[in-house]
């Protein structure tokens, strides 16, 4: 029996697409990751602002070679069978907007697209049961693990739009590179480390021990557990130049300010 990683089916595939004017046919714009998250007994999709218009949502320039803007965003949920517990995938078919070309998705209360995070809602026009995902717990843990300069996580996603070879994401190493309590630029992130690349953008950022691993907490306590655990601490977001290998994570803090108290974005479609 092949053993799994449990974060290795908690991340999502998603291609970003637009429908041809002429052939009907639908374009593939971009690709990215994106993950699950419960909130108030709803399921919600969260990946970066970028992912989902391909423009940089400071400035709204568009990002890579196409000017188009996505319409559509395919996400390739894993899923658990609970007949046999193997895993398969589900594909959804996410419109971006609404009849009147407006946004359907979530953004932070209060900063907006400055903080590249989204949520986007399985609503009911979604056959989603919330049994079929494998969700991050993005609430803030009683005693969460303590963490500084140099500490280990790890960026779970899709780079390269690597889920056309193989049907889990790929795991890179990162190491936190700026102080976890502080706000990096006075917005709630911090920066990593990393070797990450194009596709691996809302990915979930998470420190993760093994049964051997000793997990440190804040309140100074020592962890050996008897299984596997993991702690979300955020969503990658890519790198902040092309040149650098330092890229910037949002904390948990701002998903959960999308979440609980988001606004619809007022971002149209042309």
């Amino acid at each position: 029996m092949i053993r799994l990683s449990a974060p290795s089916g908690m991340s999502v595939y998603l291609r970003a697409t637009r429908q041809h004017v002429e052939t009907g046919e639908w374009q593939t714009l971009g690709t990215g990751t994106g993950f699950v998250v419960f909130s108030d007994s709803r399921s919600y999709l969260v990946t970066n602002w970028h992912v989902l218009t391909g423009r940089d949502p400071l400035t709204d320039e568009q990002i890579g070679s196409s000017s188009a803007k996505p319409s559509r965003l395919e996400a390739h949920v894993i899923v658990e069978s609970e007949a046999d517990q193997r895993l398969g995938k589900v594909r959804y078919d996410l419109q971006l907007y609404d009849d009147q070309g407006r946004a359907r998705w979530l953004v932070h209360p209060t900063l907006g697209r400055a903080v590249d995070v989204v949520a986007f809602e399985f609503g009911p026009s979604y056959p989603a049961r919330a049994e079929d995902f494998m969700p991050y717990d993005a609430t803030e843990p009683e005693d969460p693990a303590a963490f500084t300069p140099t500490s280990e996580v790890s960026i779970v996603g899709y780079p390269f739009d690597l889920d056309q070879r193989i049907d889990l994401p790929v795991w890179t190493r990162a190491s936190i590179a700026t102080e976890p309590e502080l706000d990096f630029e006075g917005k709630p992130c911090f920066l990593v480390d990393a070797r990450a690349r194009s596709g691996q953008s809302g990915s979930p950022v998470i420190a993760y021990w093994t049964p051997e691993r000793t997990k440190l907490t804040q309140r100074g306590n020592i962890q050996i557990g008897s299984a596997e655990s993991w702690e979300l601490l955020g969503i990658y977001s890519g790198r902040i130049t092309d040149t650098s290998d330092l890229g910037r994570v949002w904390k948990r803090e701002a998903i959960r300010a999308v979440l609980e108290g988001g606004t619809v974005d007022d971002y149209a479609f042309d």
